[in-house]
Order: structure tokens, then C-alpha cells, then sequence
């Protein structure tokens, strides 16, 4: 019997079994690492992903869907629980159809959790690759969309159609990678990130006035003076650079 897609979860069920080759195969890591699908659905990436890694999870909210994964895939991890709750450390690399609905709030938690991978390989509506992921805009520029930038190497690899999903989403969608080209052992993301949310607190303020928030006024201009920082400056505009001397400035 075939399980009819739930809005609740946000589930677009890829029908393409060519895109599905595709996106498993741009994953390329070694076949015992241990590997973490979020959203396996039906199976369209699963029965790619479980000829190629002998160590593979899968990390399903719908319990109506355990059932089907247990019986196809007897030799695969089946987790039936929400992603966002689950501990993303163990895993070296993360595939997966993302659900629409949590698109940002995942992402905020792969950042901080997923501390082990290396390489991931997502699909994601268009509209959120270009806002979160590629970010060029101004008012694109998120503390999320910095770490990115800063850690990771992103690649761009196809656009997917709305017509190849079950139900069909009103929207197309992007297969992109992640890469870590910027690991540092012992260093803290999730304090990067909460740091990043300060200079971000209000948008429409300098980076005075949301760094004083937290920190003596007068250290903060001492730190922007050496940084040849303008305290006028909105976070926004800094460079990626930037962040990162910020960051390693008030945390020396």
C-alpha cells in the first residue's frame, strides 16, 4: 500500500528515479562512512543510497512510512523521529530531500550539530537556495547564510522541475552540495552563531549599537578601532573576514 503524502510534514515525494541517481551519486564519500538521509519518504533516494554505503541511516517523522522502510531496507538504520530533535554528530555525510516547512530551522541545526560532516547533498525549494544558501542580496545576509559561506564550499548541481514530486509543490526546486573547507577542531559553531545573532539583533542599527547590547560600549570601540571597523557600519556590509575577526576578537 502506498502512503499518501502528509502536508503536516511537508512531504513532496520524488518520482524521478534519474535525479535520485544523480543526487545520491554527487554524495562520493567512502562506503563504510556513516551516512545520514533526512526525509527518506518512499525510498527514491534509499534504494540508491543503501547499494552505496554499507553504514547508512534514514530519518523518518511519519510513522506510517517506518513499516515500509524496515521491510525494503532491512539493512539500514530506520530513526522515526522529528530531525530537528535528533543528534546529527555521529554521521560524516547528510543527504536528503529537505521538508519545506523546516528548511531555515534545519539548517540552523546542521550548522551547530552536524559537527562530523564533511560533505552534504540537499534539495531545497529554488526560492530557499537563493535566499539562505547563495545570499547576495543585503537584506539576505543572516547569520546562517555566514557560516555557510564561511565554512563550507557550496555547489550548485541541477534544477529540479515541481513536475518530478508527488504531490506537485508550486514551487522548483535546487540540488546543491556542502563541503567543509574551513575546520577548525574545537571550535565553538554554535558560539559563532549566537555572536552572528547579536551583530543581527536589530537590522536597522549600527554595529555599535547591537554589539553595546552585549559588551562594554567602550570595548567594543576599542575592538572595532583595531579592526579598522567603522561603528557606523551595518553588519550586512562587512565581509565574511570580518565576522570571523569580530568574533575571534571578543572571544580572545
Amino acid at each position: 500500500m502506498e502512503n499518501k503524502p502528509q502536508k503536516r510534514f511537508g512531504q513532496n515525494f520524488l518520482t524521478n528515479n534519474l535525479i535520485a541517481q544523480i543526487i545520491v551519486s554527487s554524495l562520493g564519500l567512502d562506503k563504510n562512512d556513516p551516512i545520514l538521509e533526512i526525509g527518506p519518504g518512499r525510498g527514491a533516494l534509499t534504494q540508491y543510497l543503501v547499494n552505496e554505503y554499507d553504514n547508512l541511516t534514514v530519518c523518518e517523522i511519519d510513522k506510517n512510512l517506518i513499516e515500509n522502510l524496515n521491510e525494503n531496507y532491512p539493512t539500514v538504520k530506520v530513526l522515526n523521529k522529528n530531525i530537528l530533535k535528533a543528534d546529527l554528530t555521529p554521521y560524516k555525510g547528510i543527504i536528503g530531500n529537505l521538508p519545506y516547512n523546516i528548511t531555515t530551522e534545519l539548517f540552523v541545526k546542521i550548522q551547530k550539530n552536524a559537527t562530523s560532516a564533511v560533505k552534504m547533498v540537499f534539495m531545497i525549494q529554488k526560492e530557499a537556495y537563493e535566499r539562505i544558501i547563495v545570499a547576495q542580496k543585503r537584506e539576505e545576509v543572516t547569520p546562517t547564510s555566514i557560516i555557510f559561506h564561511t565554512f563550507y564550499k557550496q555547489k550548485f548541481l541541477l534544477n529540479v522541475s515541481r513536475n518530478n514530486f508527488d504531490p506537485k509543490p508550486n514551487v522548483d526546486s535546487v540540488v546543491f552540495s556542502l563541503e567543509r573547507n574551513k575546520f577548525q577542531p574545537g571550535f565553538d559553531i554554535s558560539s559563532y552563531y549566537y555572536f552572528l545573532l547579536i551583530l543581527f539583533s536589530m537590522r536597522r542599527k549600527n554595529i555599535l549599537n547591537n554589539l553595546s547590547k552585549k559588551y562594554d560600549k567602550e570595548k567594543v570601540i576599542e575592538i572595532l578601532n583595531e579592526l579598522n571597523i567603522s561603528p557606523n557600519a551595518r553588519s550586512e556590509t562587512l565581509s565574511l573576514d570580518q565576522f570571523y575577526a569580530l568574533y575571534l576578537a571578543f572571544n580572545r
